[in-house]
């Protein structure tokens, strides 16, 4: 059997929980919209709908995410873990940078660049 083409839990917990907060959220605010979950006795195809879309919104909302993320970084000058190897901060000592990459180096044999 090929687990690779089963849910995981990050799927379920990351991605589905907040799209399923994400139309709840909405159908407060526009319950002319989400007839969906007005339904009383919501059907089986309904609640497949409902988990699709979820799905679908929580991966929309991570891209989003993403992309902010993105931006907050790159205004800030990179990602904190990436400070440590590419430039001078406060971080890490002189001494402290260069043991890290000596080591880093010959436990990955890559080049050091300064």
């Amino acid at each position: 059997m090929n687990n690779k083409n089963i849910f995981n839990y990050y799927e379920i917990i990351g991605v589905a929980t907040p799209g399923a907060i994400i139309i709840f959220g909405f159908s407060f605010l526009y319950p002319d919209y989400f007839d969906l979950l007005k339904a009383k006795d919501i059907s089986f195809g309904g609640l497949g709908l409902f988990i699709i879309l979820a799905y679908v919104i929580g991966q929309l909302s991570q891209a989003v995410g993403n992309i902010v993320e993105w931006i907050w970084w790159k205004l800030w000058g990179g990602m904190p873990t990436d400070w440590i190897r590419t430039k001078e901060n406060m971080l890490l000592s002189r001494e402290q940078r260069e043991t890290l990459l000596t080591n880093l180096s010959k436990k990955i044999e890559i080049k050091q660049t300064y």
